[in-house]
């Protein structure tokens, strides 16, 4: 019988690392377009979300994996730490969207 409780959240860790390598490509082929160092283009708030995004869901995928008690615990932490990095990347983004967009008027 297949357990599909494993099965999603088996998909849940490989969609995080997904969304891992999709934005590390994305910010080199931005950092080779802009002539920069892709360490630049990744500190940035947008790739920030998108990797803290990838590693909270890489780690939501781990936590539905794990056995013991202190592996669950462990694994619980990381994703709330990831959710709340991946929450602050966002609004600091939001708001440089906010303020170009007022600063172009």
């Amino acid at each position: 019988m297949i357990d599909w409780t494993q099965v999603g959240f088996g998909a849940l860790w490989i969609l995080g690392l997904s969304v891992l390598l999709a934005a590390a490509g994305l910010a080199d082929y931005e950092a080779s377009r802009r002539k920069a160092r892709i360490r630049a283009v990744l500190a940035e708030p947008a790739y920030q979300a998108a990797f803290n995004s990838g590693l909270g869901l890489f780690c939501l995928g781990l936590l539905g994996s794990a056995r013991a008690w202190w592996e669950q615990l462990l694994w619980g932490l990381l994703v709330a730490a990831f959710v709340v990095q991946a929450g602050r990347a966002w609004r600091r983004w939001r708001r440089s969207q906010a303020s170009s967009r007022s600063g172009s008027e």
